[in-house]
């Protein structure tokens, strides 16, 4: 058990102990909870990209909002924001379901995928995305493409102590 975070204007690596390591992003936390037969991440705020060592034994599941996403292995970033919680894939596949849903109620995610889940727990059907800009963070960098105003402000808000208001629309 532990619990990871960083600060503002900080990214953090983290390597867990099977092999498995998470990047956190700016303003984020997550509490890690290995037992034997589950991998457990409760991802309560901000985003975080998780690269999974793979183990068919014990699932990887990271709680986050009313979402919950399960591998055995692969890359993928989750990002919880207030209203929802988006999740896209990089290199492998997930599935994705609302936090009560049955077993059998998920979207499955591949490579260049992504859906959100919302705060009730409905997960959208999957649509495609550009992992590599969505995850542009990682390396320090932000990528938008046909994004509002508001959008830009509200996301580079998260790294700036003051944040960008603008006037109108």
């Amino acid at each position: 058990t532990a619990e990871f975070s960083t600060a503002l204007g900080e990214r953090r690596q983290v390597a867990l102990p099977d092999g498995s390591v998470i990047d956190l992003n700016s303003r984020s936390r997550v509490q890690v909870r290995y037992e034997q037969d589950l991998r457990h991440i409760e991802l309560s705020e901000g985003e975080a990209m998780f690269s999974v060592e793979h183990d068919t034994r014990r699932p990887f599941v990271v709680a986050s909002g009313s979402g919950k996403i399960t591998v055995t292995g692969t890359r993928f970033d989750v990002r919880r924001d207030p209203a929802e919680t988006r999740v896209v894939v990089e290199q492998g596949t997930v599935k994705v379901q609302g936090r009560d849903a049955a077993d059998n109620e998920f979207v499955s995610l591949v490579a260049g995928t992504g859906t959100r889940v919302d705060a009730k727990g409905f997960v959208t059907a999957a649509y495609a995305v550009n992992p590599a800009e969505l995850t542009a963070w990682r390396s320090g960098k932000l990528v938008f493409n046909n994004a509002s105003l508001s959008e830009v402000a509200a996301e580079v808000s998260r790294y700036r102590e003051k944040p960008l208001r603008i006037g109108n629309e």
